[in-house]
Order: structure tokens, then sequence, then C-alpha cells
């Protein structure tokens, strides 16, 4: 129930941060999002506003989600080799 919470509270933050973007008409190039799913939202909060990615606007994520293959648009993603970085750390 915390982390459902919680995310929703990220993405409504997430969203109140395009709108103001927006609103002060300082959009930036693209947004970087520390996660796929804060990159998905503001995705579908650019979207709201009438901005086209990536069109209009580029969005990167980090991390790749299973979802971020079938999202649309599709998502520009920064993939961390987790096992690989955990291994050379373990050695």
């Amino acid at each position: 129930m915390w982390s459902r919470s919680c995310s929703q509270r990220r993405a409504i933050e997430d969203e109140a941060a395009v709108t103001r973007a927006v609103q002060r008409g300082d959009v930036p190039e693209a947004f970087f999002a520390d996660t796929g799913t804060k990159a998905m939202e503001v995705v579908r909060a650019l979207q709201e506003h009438g901005l086209r990615v990536p069109e209009d606007i580029g969005v990167v994520g980090y991390d790749d989600l299973p979802g971020a293959a079938t999202f649309r648009p599709p998502l520009t993603v920064v993939r961390t080799p987790r096992r690989q970085i955990g291994a050379r750390a373990a050695e």
C-alpha cells in the first residue's frame, strides 16, 4: 500500500512539474527522467498539453523497464547492466 501511494504522489509531482514548465513557456528540448516509469508519466503529461514526443520534445528514461518496449511512443532509455556491475563488484 505504501509504495502505491508513494508512486501516485510522485506521478502527480512529475505531472505538476511538466505543467509548470509548459505554463511558463519554459519547455526544454528534452526531459530526462530517473526511471522508465517517470519517463512514461512525463510523456503522458506532455501529451495532455498537446506536445508530441519525440516530434516536439524528447524524453529519456533511466533503466529499461519491460513495458518500455511496448510503450507508445517508444521510449529512449539508458540501460544499466546491473548483473555485470554486481559481478564486477563481487570480484
